[in-house]
Parts: structure tokens; sequence; C-alpha cells
């Protein structure tokens, strides 16, 4: 009778955000494939507290993700395979009020690209409240509060950069744009005599569909 070896998942998200050695700690040395147990250069190491000896077996697979390649390790970039995950813009083809949600978040993407890099752009995921729930209220609360403040934290707020990416600047309708800046009355916030010249940032998510649709086509 032929034993039947199950395979075990362990799953790391977004472990270039951690310190690896605290994830794995002395497991760190013989994660490697030919270090497993049974394998060609198997590996055992003393574990620190009850002193046992142990090592990985091979039917362990680990899979973790990163959301870029900064802050990666060489030794985690030694020890794994790096397979890149597209963006399934097939998940976003439809439309809410005219507005074409693969062709929106395409061009947001080919900007962000342009201006920074590939490995910055939005995923898929970021939609998922509108896949499940098709409205335009819910793609303006997604660009509110995801994407014009993860487009915000990229470009280290570089307001031009943003606006850029947002179609902003093409348009001649100030109601149409999503981010804005704003004078701000100092002399009501410390009288009369104070003069400070300080803009502020307006955040501005559109309630007509013009605007989204700028963002990728001109109207």
């Amino acid at each position: 009778m032929v034993k039947t070896i199950k395979n075990y998942v362990l799953i790391i998200d977004e472990i270039n955000n951690s310190d690896i050695y605290d994830i794995f700690g002395e497991v760190i040395t013989i994660i490697d494939e030919e270090k497993r147990l049974g394998n060609s250069e198997e590996l055992k190491i003393k574990l620190p507290y009850s002193g046992e000896e142990f090592g990985i077996p091979k039917n362990l697979h680990i899979i973790a993700s990163i959301n870029s390649f900064d802050n990666i390790d060489i030794n985690l970039m030694r020890k794994f395979d790096f397979i890149k995950t597209e963006i399934n813009y097939k998940l976003l083809d439809f439309s809410i009020d005219n507005i074409n949600i693969s062709k929106l978040l395409k061009s947001i993407n080919k900007r962000i690209s342009y201006l920074l890099g590939e490995n910055y752009q939005i995923g898929q995921g970021y939609f998922n409240k509108l896949i499940e729930n098709p409205s335009f209220e819910n793609l303006r609360y997604i660009f509110k509060n995801k994407i014009i403040p993860f487009l915000l934290n990229i470009f280290e707020n570089d307001l031009k950069k943003v606006s850029m990416v947002l179609g902003d600047l093409k348009k001649n309708n100030d109601d149409y744009k999503f981010i804005r800046q704003e004078k701000t009355n100092t002399k009501e916030l410390f009288g009369k005599s104070i003069s400070i010249s300080n803009k502020e940032l307006i955040i501005n998510i559109p309630n007509i569909n013009i605007a989204f649709i700028q963002i990728y086509d001109e109207v």
C-alpha cells in the first residue's frame, strides 16, 4: 500500500514589510529546498529553547507575497522563486454610469508606471467593494479612501504628480478635479495683522461621471 504524503502550505503576506529573521529565526538557514529533510544537503538545527533537533520536511511549501521589491533582504531573494502576479483587469471589465472601470484603472496604472515604476501599480483588490456592489457611490468611496491616499503616499504628497495620474491637469472645470489647493484664510485664524502664505490640500470626489471618464478619455 502506497502511503499518501499530504502537502502543507505556509502563507506569509507582505513579507518584505517584516524582518525575515523575526519570522523564521534560526530556521532561515534550512528553508532552502536542497536542505529539506530527505534531500541532498539535508540539514538540521538545534532549537534554542528545547534543545531538540529540527528539520523542515519536503512537503511544506512556503508562499510569501510582496507588494514591492523595496527592502527585500538578499537572503530572501536567494531562497525564493519570484513569480510576478499580473493585474486581472478582466474582473473590472464592466461599466458604472458609463465609466469603464477596466479602462479607468489601466490608465491610472500606466501613468504610475511611467512616473514611478510598475511595482507601484494599483491591483484589482482595491476595487473588491465595487465588484461586490457596483455603484457610483462605491466608486467615489474607493477613490476617496483608497486610491487618493495611496497616490499621495507613493508620490510623497507631490500634488502635481497625483494630479497627473488622475488626469486633473487636462480638466478645465475645477469641479471635475480630484485634487486642488486653496489658500487658507489666516486672518480669520490669527487676526488681521498676521498674514501667512499657506495652501490647504482639498480632496474633491466629483459627483459626476464625466470627471471619472476624463481620467482615461477626452469628453
